[in-house]
């Protein structure tokens, strides 16, 4: 299965450069029961880092050849979150037959109303094997508390974040790190953020120098919670 994807990859893949070879990686991946190897493995197959590698799946969902469903994937033994799960969502365009069928008998044209003309034949669309079409709808971040008020969702965002910053190790810019978390928040659930941010922080060594802790936007930018810790 995974070598008849990746040359489906090969043959329609509209990506370039880095993402295309981390597109190539999850075809690999690909067994026919689901796509779901860590961010770990991701980067050391493709040759790139964590970050690289985050940077191409949220091209690739952007370019709709790739679905993401955050943490749906694998359950580590060693992690309370799973790897995340991914579809590849190619398609390919094949032309209707060119070879017009001639009837037996002569037939009249069709008539068309005044000021009226016959709509140009469409290209069918063929989607490829075992890959979701990529007309779907792009996968919505879980975060969408839909019950409550904008006020009431915003408070509950600040509660989160609050929630989030007292347990991140090295308290910098508050403000910079609560932009990042907005954005954050967009990809995955802040239960997801928190429960990673505490097993970041029970994992730092008790002498660790503060100093190499990044800022906790920085650490929201890099999209820290995928790390397998």
């Amino acid at each position: 299965m995974g070598f008849e994807r990746i040359k489906q990859v090969i043959d329609h893949s509209q990506a370039k450069g880095q993402d295309r070879a981390v597109l190539i990686v999850l075809a690999y991946h690909d067994g026919g029961n689901g796509i779901y190897p860590g961010i770990q493995k991701l980067a050391a197959e493709a040759g790139l880092s964590k970050h690289g590698v985050q940077s191409s799946i949220k091209r690739l969902a952007g370019l709709g050849e790739l679905t993401v469903i955050p943490h749906g994937g694998y359950q580590n033994r060693h992690l309370s979150q799973r790897t995340n799960l991914y579809e590849i969502t190619l398609c390919a365009t094949t032309q209707a037959p060119s070879t017009p069928q001639v009837p037996d008998t002569p037939q009249e044209p069709p008539q068309y109303p005044t000021g009226t003309s016959p709509s140009a034949p469409q290209e069918p669309t063929q989607y490829l094997p075992g890959t979701r079409t990529s007309s779907q709808p792009p996968f919505k971040s879980p975060f969408q508390p839909q019950s409550l008020s904008p006020r009431e969702r915003v408070e509950f965002s600040d509660r989160k974040f609050d929630e989030f910053y007292s347990l991140y190790p090295r308290k910098r810019r508050p403000d910079k790190a609560k932009e990042a978390w907005q954005k954050a928040i967009e990809e995955t659930t802040p239960e997801i953020i928190i429960e990673a941010v505490k097993q970041f922080a029970d994992r730092l060594p008790p002498d660790q120098n503060i100093a190499y802790v990044p800022y906790p936007s920085t650490w929201l930018k890099n999209w820290r919670w995928e790390d397998e810790w």
